[in-house]
């Protein structure tokens, strides 16, 4: 299974009760469609809800972003996805640490020693909406496809006998 971490609810998504069913997240849909990966996708926000004033779509603070980490890393841990992937600054700071920047981060794909049989991976990319607006649609897209292909390669070769991974250690979070 691959999990999309993205930031927070917007507008469509508060309305919806569900993540990443806007403009945006439409895009984001229907480029995963093509992939052909669609099945094994599931999508989470760090922060489930439409962090907005007055009516307009604002950055989570600081604790909306650790009390929805909170969450994630229980979902990660419930299900153990092979891949994570974050979308976008908020995500980043969520799942790794604060004051990281996306830039020096995204397209990188880092391993997770929680699984005894595999490890999964974490990466991270830009966020759609970030992407559509300021011209990364192309970098985004090809940080997307990277990701899926060395998934879909990882998943062929987990798939032959006596194939075996080295654990590693999960990155800690720290506030």
């Amino acid at each position: 299974m691959i999990l999309i971490v993205g930031e927070a609810f917007g507008k469509e998504e508060h309305k919806m009760g569900r993540p990443f069913v806007g403009k945006c997240g439409t895009y984001l849909r229907r480029f995963i469609n093509e992939t052909g990966l669609a099945e094994q996708v599931r999508y989470t926000n760090i922060c489930n809800f439409w962090p907005n004033k007055d009516l307009k779509t604002r950055r989570p603070t600081r604790s909306e972003i650790e009390k929805g980490t909170t969450l994630v890393y229980k979902h990660i841990e419930e299900t153990r996805p092979s891949l994570i992937i974050g979308l976008g600054q908020v995500a980043l700071s969520g799942l790794m640490y604060p004051g990281l920047k996306l830039t020096d981060n995204r397209g990188i794909r880092r391993v997770l020693g929680y699984a005894e049989d595999r490890p999964g991976y974490l990466a991270f990319t830009y966020h759609p909406s970030y992407a559509l607006r300021f011209n990364k649609k192309a970098a985004m897209e090809e940080d997307l496809l990277n990701f899926f292909n060395q998934y879909k390669e990882e998943r062929q070769w987990q798939s032959k006998p006596n194939s075996k991974h080295l654990r590693a250690e999960l990155p800690r979070h720290y506030c």
